[in-house]
């Protein structure tokens, strides 16, 4: 689930809450920052992460 889109100087980042399908609890978060490109995508990943919520 996208939790925000923020855009700044050309770099689109993005943050993603991962939930659990059975209980819909937050299990983690996802984000990644994209700038645009001249490739079929029409954009490249800057950076990304993974955060995994321990129970």
């Amino acid at each position: 689930m996208v939790e925000s889109v923020a855009q700044s100087a050309g770099v689109t980042e993005v943050t993603c809450n991962v939930i659990n399908e059975f209980d819909d609890s937050r299990v983690g978060t996802v984000s990644f920052s994209l700038t645009s490109a001249d490739n079929p995508y029409e954009y490249t990943l800057i950076t990304d992460s993974v955060e995994y919520i321990e129970n």
